[in-house]
């Protein structure tokens, strides 16, 4: 009987402590219940039911950088380049950028890629360091137009390098 007792309490502490979640500031818990989305856990103590709710992901509401390097990416005049890129953004739907895209950060290195390659192939290789400001302006236009979709706010957009490849 006492065996029985003490089995109980250690698994009622186990349900316990499997039940309570800090969530830290500038974090927020997208929870699920039986696979459909509960809530959202804003920081603080948060309270789940175990074995029904699920901590779907933990996302970082603050800024996040993404640096992509675009090889082999060719001008009009057949040169090939390297282009690296960084992006600031910030996540503001969280609901949106868990379940609308497998993976968030391949997302934006696929839009950045794709828009390098057709935006450089209207560039001669002299011209590009002058046409920096337009290549912005496009990898930015195309990364808004995700922005709704996926949940989040690009802030910021720069080339940090155009290297030449030379063979």
């Amino acid at each position: 009987m006492l065996v029985v007792l003490g089995l109980l309490i250690v698994i009622s502490f186990y349900i316990f402590l499997k039940s309570i979640r800090i969530v830290v500031n500038g974090q927020v818990l997208v929870v699920e219940r039986f696979g459909k989305v509960r809530t959202i856990s804003k920081p603080g103590l948060t309270f789940i039911m175990p074995f029904a709710d699920k901590v779907r992901a933990v996302v970082s509401l603050n800024d996040q950088t993404l640096k992509y390097k675009a090889e082999n990416v060719s001008t009009r005049d057949r040169k090939k380049v390297n282009v690296d890129v960084s992006i600031v953004y910030i996540i503001e739907d969280p609901i949106k950028a868990v379940y609308e895209i497998n993976d968030l950060n391949k997302g934006l290195e696929y839009i950045i890629n794709t828009t390098l390659i057709a935006e450089t192939s209207t560039f001669l290789y002299n011209d590009l360091y002058l046409q920096r400001g337009t290549l912005l302006e496009r990898i930015k236009e195309q990364l808004v137009a995700a922005e709704d979709g996926w949940g989040i706010k690009v802030k910021e957009v720069n080339i940090l390098d155009i290297n030449l490849i030379l063979k």
